[in-house]
């Protein structure tokens, strides 16, 4: 044989070899259903002790191997309760808030919107993509506007979706984009037990370098008693909802929440305000359900950090902390900086 068959059939063999292993998709699919990797199939757990020791010796090393970088995250959410205006406004008051940490160093901004279309009978067995591309479009034009003020890098969207009135957007910084990967977006239908969406979840994750990120906008059961079905709501999306090779929200290092979740305070409507203007939370935190739900072991997880947000507020986020779990909640317009 000639160098040159040889090199001829090595070729042939490499390709035949990357073919069967990488490109195959039909025996990756018997793989991922052999593993429980598809949607609604119960993972299958493999014991290798060989593998679970050097994973363990991995983890308790990471130190010596790797290193860790800070990134800021600006959330921020609106219930728009079926209105069309707003996408020409100046969005700035509410995008770039004056703050400790300056909206312009986040590396990712996430913005969610509830209601973003009127909740009609024929609205809510469909999705109608216009409404959220016009303030996809208004989101993008005033985060870039104050990017070129100054002198900083532009946003680019890295993703949206949409459950009806729901809505999901995710921007990161032009810089971000090389250490992003394996992005996706899923959405989780709640209402009339799970045949409608006026009621659900939209969740987009990625991963940024090796930590896992997932964000979910949620609307939740609404009325001040029916804080039971939230907490169904909350379940059956945390548990519900999921992305390519089955998997879960919980699957992810960093967990960001944010929505009209309708848990309500329990005072009135004056005494909230006038507890707003002394300055006391602590109060509101005491009358506030999802505090109260969530030293339930039905509902959130309890050792979740919940941020609760005053109407018409905002929170400057001052958890630098890594928590398993960072909530936003409110009725109208907040914003977190996490």
């Amino acid at each position: 044989m000639s160098l040159s068959g040889a090199i001829a059939d090595a070729r042939k063999s490499a390709t035949r070899m990357y073919i069967n292993n990488f490109v195959d998709k039909g025996r990756q699919n018997t793989i991922d259903i052999l593993l429980g990797r598809l949607v609604d199939q119960m993972p299958v757990q493999l014991y290798d002790p060989i593998n679970e020791h050097v994973n363990s010796e991995l983890k308790r090393r990471i130190t010596e191997y790797s290193s860790t970088q800070e990134v800021n995250i600006w959330v921020g959410t609106f219930n728009l309760n079926g209105r069309g205006h707003g996408t020409k406004e100046d969005l700035s008051a509410w995008l770039i808030p004056k703050t400790s940490h300056p909206q312009s160093q986040a590396e990712i901004v996430a913005v969610g919107f509830q209601e973003i279309v009127e909740l009609s009978p024929q609205q809510i067995m469909s999705t109608d993509p216009g409404r959220r591309q016009d303030w996809e479009i208004a989101v993008a034009k005033t985060l870039n506007e104050h990017a070129r003020r100054t002198n900083s890098e532009e946003y680019i969207l890295l993703r949206s979706g949409q459950l009806v009135g729901a809505a999901l957007m995710v921007f990161v910084k032009s810089h971000v984009l090389k250490a992003v990967k394996n992005v996706e977006g899923s959405v989780k239908k709640t209402g009339l037990s799970g045949i409608a969406g006026n009621k659900g979840a939209v969740a987009i994750r990625m991963e940024y370098a090796n930590t896992r990120i997932c964000f979910v906008t949620a609307h939740l059961a609404a009325g001040f008693a029916n804080y039971d079905e939230r907490n169904r709501d909350y379940r059956t999306i945390n548990h519900g909802l999921r992305f390519q090779r089955n998997r879960s929200i919980e699957d992810h290092d960093t967990i960001i929440w944010l929505g009209d979740f309708n848990y309500r305070i329990g005072l009135s409507h004056e005494k909230v305000r006038r507890l707003i203007d002394a300055g006391d939370l602590g109060t509101l935190y005491q009358n506030d359900q999802v505090g109260a739900e969530k030293k339930q072991p039905r509902t959130i997880t309890s050792d979740s950090g919940i941020a609760t947000i005053p109407r018409k507020s905002s929170c400057a986020a001052a958890q630098t902390a890594r928590l398993p779990l960072t909530v936003c909640q409110g009725e109208s317009s907040y914003t977190c900086v996490v």
